[in-house]
């Protein structure tokens, strides 16, 4: 079991500037934006 720190999680900026994402999970693991299948990530 693999133990998740925020260190783990990638946070990034909206392309409109409006907010930010933060990076749950995406499958495949380390997917570009254009490449991946699914993500989970939350936003604020």
């Amino acid at each position: 079991m693999r133990h998740w720190t925020l260190h783990d999680y990638l946070t990034m900026p909206w392309k409109n500037g409006g907010g930010s994402t933060t990076e749950l999970a995406v499958f495949p693991e380390q997917a570009g934006l254009d490449q991946f299948i699914w993500r989970l990530s939350t936003a604020s």
